[in-house]
This record gives structure tokens, C-alpha cells and sequence, in this order.
């Protein structure tokens, strides 16, 4: 029953921050439900660490809204009403592009990362001081995921958890089977 408190509590409070800050109505940002899904069912994978989610999602809006001035989009309004036309195509398939270098280059693997790529691209968040709620938004979340999984018993951790397999062959540079196969030939 506390966390049910908890939760309304935060939810009463976006509210408010919502409100007064310029969002017409309680706003819901779809990426959020996929890193929540990770961040509480699969707390010990990689891509649910702070740093994954918080880097992940920074990466997507910088991309998705570094597309979107590249091609002059950035005041265009949503490219969900109808036709997308093939200046939001480009720019759609540059950010999410983009984010996907950047994830692996920076070795910040989170999937609903390209989901905010794509709601910054396609134009249905694209004011600055929107985009700035949208990473306090994941920064909450993250929290939250710290403060549940420490008191669910799980040793999640604070910023950086243990390296995805696909990171681990980046990291490396030895991909992951050749690793396990000198490991099984040492016993």
C-alpha cells in the first residue's frame, strides 16, 4: 500500500511540474515504460544501469533533435498527422542512425533509447526546455530503480552494473565465445 502512496505521489507531482512549466496536459513520454520494464524486470542486465539510461536517452535527444535542425524541422510541428514527407524520413532515419552509433561508440546499450530518438525525430517533443524534462524524467526513474531494487534485496547498482555481452566484445575486443571456449580449456 505504501508504494501505491509513492507512486500517486510522484504522479500528483508531474502533474503540477507539468502544469506550470508549460505542458498543456500531464505528459507521458513512451520511453519511459520500456526502461521501467528493464529497470525492474531485468534490474541486473546492463542496459538497465543509471548510466545506460541516462546515457542512452541523452544520446537519443541530442540525435533525434540534431536531425531535426540538420534539416530545418526543429519548429515543423508533429510528423505523426499524416503523410510523412521524405525530409522527416531523413531525418528520422539519420537521428535513429546516429543514435545507434553513439550508443555502441560510447558502449551505453538501451534499446528505449531509440524510442526517444524517435519521438524527438518524428517532432512530437521538440521544445529545448521539453527535451531537459524528458532526461529529469529518466534521472527520476532511475532513482527510483536504486531505491526499489536496494529495497527488494538486489545489489543494483548506483551507476554501472556488469558489461552486456555485446559491450563485452567492444570492450575487449575478443568476442564473447572465444572467451568462454579459453575458459572451458583451462578446465
Amino acid at each position: 500500500m505504501g508504494c501505491i502512496r509513492v507512486v500517486h505521489g510522484i504522479s500528483i507531482n508531474r502533474h503540477l511540474v507539468c502544469r506550470r512549466n508549460g505542458f498543456p496536459h500531464t505528459v507521458r513520454f513512451p520511453s519511459l515504460g520500456p526502461t521501467a520494464i528493464l529497470f525492474f524486470f531485468r534490474p541486473m542486465s546492463a542496459s538497465a544501469s543509471p548510466r545506460h539510461a541516462l546515457y542512452g536517452h541523452a544520446i537519443g535527444i541530442l540525435c533525434g533533435y540534431g536531425s531535426l535542425v540538420l534539416l530545418g524541422l526543429e519548429h515543423a510541428g508533429s510528423g505523426v498527422n499524416g503523410v510523412i514527407d521524405l525530409q522527416r524520413l531523413l531525418a528520422v532515419a539519420l537521428s535513429l542512425g546516429a543514435t545507434a552509433f553513439f550508443m555502441v561508440l560510447l558502449k551505453v546499450a538501451h534499446a528505449p533509447a531509440a524510442a526517444t530518438t524517435l519521438i524527438v525525430s518524428l517532432g512530437i517533443i521538440t521544445r529545448p526546455w521539453h527535451l531537459v524534462v524528458l532526461e529529469i524524467a529518466i534521472a527520476l526513474l532511475s532513482l527510483q530503480a536504486i531505491v526499489f531494487n536496494r529495497l527488494a534485496g538486489l545489489n543494483y547498482p548506483l551507476w554501472v552494473g556488469p558489461v552486456d555481452s555485446a559491450m563485452e566484445e567492444f570492450r575487449t575486443g575478443r568476442r564473447l565465445e572465444e572467451r568462454i571456449d579459453s575458459v572451458i580449456a583451462k578446465h
